[in-house]
């Protein structure tokens, strides 16, 4: 039986409370077992300010674990952080169960990772170089290229770039990078969402598609020619596509996934259409998804978090693990 991870995230966030909450309604899987890691006394605090019951088992190692069961790994036992209040304590409390995640993931002792939202700034006034969950895990995992990936019931996208300030945008932009985007999209389509030809849209950097490089040459000079490559390679690709139009193409069934050039370019729409899409970082050896969201320190603790979320990516992560399962 499947193993599926979740990290808490940072302990003064929603991300206990979502996870109490997603695990209290309908997280008892089927056909995985659940291991949280974090502070058991922040979980168990998190679940009785929320009015839940939780029957939580503490174990040491993985094949402790029973189904039906929240088991739980503590990491950081002696936090008791109010909710609302982060502080370094509160990101390296974070970074362990990511750490200790990672490692169980990495060792094939768990099957998936799903993570809580942690705070970059917290975590980084550590001393550890943080500027993202995607970020992080890749460089841990030595994987150059890291895809971030989102699904809803509606609209799936992926980005070529991530945390990144808008005016270095067009300067990372490499035909290499975006060929990979593609690359690592189609197959995970293929291997974890049952979409055995992807058909991908790309979208442009500037406005109209750079309008035959009125607005900039970016289109001409390095999108399209990443585009053919990738034609080139078999793979199903069209673009590059106006940012404003190429959601409503892949909306309307046109295509099955759009591959957008920044943050915010996908995860607008996303975010509007859904608001409990679930983050995957694909080219990962391992299974990672996370909520959408982040930690929310102004609502921590009064019981207006919302953990759709939070179990959507629980559900994903098994999903994930089963259809990679059937294809062993």
């Amino acid at each position: 039986m499947r193993t599926i991870a979740i990290t808490l995230g940072d302990p003064a966030g929603i991300g206990p409370e979502v996870v109490a909450r997603a695990l209290a309604g309908d997280a008892r899987l089927p056909d995985a077992k659940v291991l949280v890691i974090g502070s058991e006394k922040v979980l168990r605090t998190a679940a009785e300010r929320s009015g839940l019951r939780l029957e939580i088992r503490r174990v040491s190692a993985v094949e402790q674990c029973e189904e039906h069961a929240v088991n739980l790994w503590s990491v950081a036992e002696d936090m008791t952080p109010a909710p609302g209040h982060p502080s370094p304590e509160t990101g390296r409390a974070a970074l362990a169960a990511i750490d200790l995640a990672m490692d169980l993931a990495m060792s094939r002792k768990v099957d998936a990772v799903a993570t809580a939202p942690v705070s970059k700034r917290h975590i980084a006034e550590t001393g550890v170089p943080f500027i993202g969950h995607t970020e992080y895990l890749a460089a841990r995992a030595h994987v150059k290229h890291p895809v971030m990936f989102f699904t809803s019931r509606k609209l799936r996208v992926s980005l070529v770039t991530t945390h990144l300030a808008v005016r270095k945008i067009a300067m990372a932009l490499t035909a290499d990078r975006i060929v990979s985007t593609l690359e690592i999209t189609g197959e995970g389509l293929r291997r974890y969402f049952g979409v055995l030809e992807p058909r991908l849209a790309v979208s442009g950097l500037n406005p109209h598609a750079g309008e035959g490089g009125q607005f900039g040459r970016e289109e001409i000079d390095v999108i399209a020619p990443a585009i053919e490559t990738a034609k080139s390679r078999g793979l199903r690709v069209a673009g590059p596509l106006p940012g404003d139009t190429i959601f409503r193409r892949v909306l309307d069934g046109a295509f099955d996934a759009a591959v957008c050039m920044y943050h915010d370019q996908a995860l607008g729409p996303v975010k509007t259409l859904d608001r409990a899409a679930t983050n995957v970082t694909l080219g990962l050896p391992y299974i990672r998804t996370s909520v959408d969201h982040g930690t929310a320190f102004d609502i921590a603790g009064t019981g207006k978090a919302d953990p759709a979320p939070m179990a959507g990516a629980i559900r994903v992560a098994c999903e994930m693990t089963r259809a990679t399962a059937a294809l062993l």
